[in-house]
């Protein structure tokens, strides 16, 4: 592999993605089992969490980066990339608002906190607004980049109606009802359609100055 800049951000960023995930995974296991869950349970409800599967999703473009197999072709794709800017960027954000004031985290889990919320979205937005090609998204592509985000949220509501279990306050529709979870949904989609937007209107400016690949 010829090492650039672009492929030791993309590594370093694999790495911490690869880490972090890790990292919460051992630490939630344990405490999901404890309170009832089975093996299988368990893996479920750590996957209802977007942060898990944001870091997932960028775990998969640094693949896609780094590695030239054509099984991650469609990771390597631009609307791709912008989505998961929005994505990632919505993650922190909204931790850092509305969940992190809730919590009082300490050692390792401090330290998978850091790293999925803080150190992954920045890592993320640098690498992909300083080293991806632009210049190839264009405005049709907003609906697509939201339609990840509604499945989540779609299938969080199905499996919470038969669990009674939600990743986060906002959509537990038990402590809430449906209307405020859906309010508070329409509300995230509205903060995340304008980050995938901001998403677009860098990769066009940013794209000026550059070929446009066929």
């Amino acid at each position: 592999m010829n090492w650039t800049g672009q492929t030791l951000l993309a590594a370093i960023g694999l790495a911490n993605g690869l880490f972090g995930i890790g990292l919460q995974w051992s630490l939630s296991m344990p405490a999901l089992q404890a309170t009832g869950h089975n093996f299988l349970a368990a893996n479920i409800h750590f996957l209802s969490y977007l942060t898990i599967l944001s870091n997932t999703g960028l775990v998969l473009v640094y693949a896609g980066a780094l590695f030239p197999a054509r099984g991650l072709a469609w990771a390597r794709h631009p609307v791709m990339g912008g989505m998961m800017a929005g994505v990632i960027a919505l993650v922190l954000i909204f931790y850092h608002f509305l969940l992190a004031p809730l919590q009082d985290f300490e050692g390792p889990h401090l330290l998978a906190t850091t790293l999925l919320h803080y150190v992954a979205p920045t890592l993320y937005l640098v690498w992909w607004v300083a080293f991806v090609p632009h210049g190839r998204l264009v405005w049709r592509n907003l609906p697509l980049m939201l339609v990840p985000t509604l499945v989540y949220f779609l299938y969080t509501l199905a499996r919470g109606a038969l669990v009674a279990e939600y990743p986060y306050p906002p959509l537990d529709v038990v402590a809430l009802g449906y209307e405020r979870v859906f309010m508070n949904a329409f509300l995230v989609a509205l903060g995340l359609a304008v980050l995938c937007a901001l998403s677009i209107l860098i990769d066009r400016l940013l794209g000026r100055n550059q070929p446009i690949a066929p």
